[in-house]
């Protein structure tokens, strides 16, 4: 970030046009994932990554949230 610290999500996938942010969990679900990830959608879309998305995919029960 403008910062200096560095933020790492476990995948990010950018086709023409959108850009997905996903992190993995398998424990409970919990709103310090989501969080989490709503941060590292707004650093990417300040970085000018197009459409940008957040999810978080629940490993555990197969769940997928949309951020």
């Amino acid at each position: 970030d403008s910062d200096g610290r560095e933020f790492r999500p476990d995948r990010v996938v950018a086709i023409p046009g959108h850009t997905f942010i996903i992190d993995y969990k398998t424990g409970e679900r919990s709103d310090s994932y989501k969080f989490q990830v709503r941060r590292y959608v707004r650093l990417y879309r300040q970085m000018g990554y197009p459409d940008v998305s957040g999810h978080v995919w629940y490993l555990h029960d197969d769940h997928v949230e949309n951020i």
